[in-house]
C-alpha cells in the first residue's frame, strides 16, 4: 500500500467516525458543520467518497467470492492435514486472507465477525 493510499483511508476513516457521529446527534447538517467546523461542501463531497468506495468494495468482494451463498457463508475448504497450526488452540478460529489473520474463539459473537469480515472486505 502506498503512502498516498494510506493517507486516503486515514482520512476516510476519520470521516467515517464524523459520519457517526452526525447520526448520532440528530443535528442537521448546517448545524452539524458549523459546530465541525467543517463546511458543507467538504461533508457532501466525503460523503460522495465513502460510498464510491463502500460501491466498489462490494463489487470487489463479489467478484473475489462468486462461491458465496446467498445467506452469507461460503463454502470452507479443509485441509488434509490432521495437525492444527501451532498458534492455535482448541474452539478457536483462524482467518487468514493476504497478510491478515483474524483469530477469534469458538464464543464470538456472529454478528459481531460477519459486521467485521464486511468492513474488511471493503477496505
Amino acid at each position: 500500500m502506498t503512502t498516498k493510499q494510506m493517507t486516503r483511508n486515514y482520512r476516510m476513516s476519520n470521516w467515517v467516525e464524523l459520519f457517526r457521529e452526525h447520526t448520532q446527534s440528530n443535528m442537521d447538517v448546517k448545524e452539524f458543520c458549523r459546530i465541525k467546523g467543517i463546511t458543507k461542501h467538504q461533508y457532501y463531497y466525503w460523503k460522495r467518497l465513502l460510498r464510491e468506495a463502500a460501491v466498489e468494495g462490494m463489487q470487489e468482494a463479489q467478484e473475489k467470492s462468486t462461491s458465496l451463498a446467498l445467506n452469507g457463508f461460503a463454502e470452507v475448504q479443509l485441509s488434509d492435514s490432521p495437525t492444527e497450526p501451532s498458534y492455535l488452540q482448541r474452539g478457536q478460529l483462524s482467518i487468514e486472507y493476504g497478510e491478515l489473520r483474524l483469530m477469534a474463539d469458538c464464543n464470538y459473537p456472529v454478528e459481531s465477525l460477519s459486521l467485521l469480515l464486511r468492513s474488511l472486505a471493503t477496505s
